[in-house]
């Protein structure tokens, strides 16, 4: 059995980097491992620590998987540590997984959100009931209910006569999806080079340095948006107190806290959502990745006095909040 992303032949490197990804499967979070020589020499950007995807595991053609287990179409067997990019929460192919989606098939596939379903109700009332929030808007993706959150903000600020309120402050070391809002949300130059200017409305902050936040905010901030812990920043926690000086901050000033849980939600840090660990609750939360345990979902949460501009006809999805994904959550 080969290990996916450890098939070089120097072994220190190589039980570091095993480490690192039992670490990672621990916790579940995931950045990037750097190679020089194909697979042989490992080395660290910052103090990140992951799962080497560019050349070990692009060379894996997949055949099929079980549970942890991944096979090749050459008939090799891998210990699959990526998941899915953190969705597999329930492995590959979960039996009970597989038996939700085969009879829901038999049913019903998909009418689109334009109609009502009672597994879309069930699974709404399900996450308002574990969660702080009072509405929720399902999507496909994690980066689209990244998008929601951003729309919804923005929205709030309108709808209270405060057109002027558009600015949303997010973090270094964030990553916030691949889409358009997502990358200047997150403002790495490294996904926006080539992409034209950036958006307005998009400002970046100092993780864990509650001093500048307070300096960055003013007339113009709609919203604040971070990760609990992040992942490609190379898992980095927020800690108790500054989650809730950032809560004093908005709540001062009248702005949305949006939390993206894509990676460290669905139960991956010990909790149902890593913020629990601190009690600070957010206004707006985007979920994705392993809450549909690997079919594709993710969910806008939000508590209802954020969510009053988000009315029928504002925003909308043809593939969120399908019967199968319902059922399969």
């Amino acid at each position: 059995m080969r290990l996916v992303g450890l098939i070089g032949n120097k072994l220190p490197q190589n039980l570091y980097c095993l480490l690192a990804m039992i670490f990672c499967r621990q916790f579940c979070f995931y950045s990037k491992v750097f190679q020089k020589t194909f697979c042989k020499t490992f080395y660290w950007e910052r103090v990140n620590v992951a799962i080497a995807f560019d050349a070990c595991i692009s060379t894996v053609t997949s055949k099929f998987c079980r549970g942890v287990e991944l096979f090749d179409d050459k008939g090799n067997r891998y210990l699959d540590f990526v998941a899915g990019i953190a969705t597999n929460c329930l492995g590959h192919a979960s039996p009970i997984l597989v038996d939700a989606l085969t009879k829901q098939a038999n049913k019903l596939w998909h009418v689109s959100n334009s109609y009502q379903t009672e597994l879309q109700k069930t699974l709404a009332e399900k996450w308002t009931s574990v969660t702080f929030a009072d509405v929720v808007f399902f999507t496909n993706s994690g980066t689209e209910a990244i998008e929601a959150c951003l729309k919804t903000a923005r929205k709030y600020h309108f709808e209270k006569g405060k057109p002027e309120k558009i600015d949303i402050i997010g973090f270094d070391g964030a990553f916030h999806g691949r889409s358009y809002g997502g990358i200047n949300a997150a403002a790495n130059p490294n996904y926006l080079h080539g992409f034209g200017p950036a958006l307005p409305g998009f400002k970046q902050c100092k993780f864990g340095d509650l001093d500048a936040l307070k300096a960055m905010i003013d007339e113009k901030t709609a919203g604040i948006i971070l990760e609990p812990i992040q992942g490609e920043g190379g898992c980095r926690a927020a800690t108790d107190e500054y989650l809730k000086g950032i809560r004093e901050l908005c709540d001062a000033n009248d702005i949305l806290l949006i939390y993206d849980e894509v990676q460290s939600g669905a139960g991956r840090s010990g909790k149902l959502f890593a913020h629990e660990w601190s009690g600070v609750t957010p206004d707006i939360m985007a979920a994705a990745k392993g809450i549909g345990g690997g079919f594709p979902m993710g969910a806008c949460l939000a508590t209802e006095k954020a969510a009053v501009g988000m009315v029928k006809g504002v925003h909308g999805s043809t593939f969120g909040g399908g019967v199968w994904r319902n059922h399969q959550a």
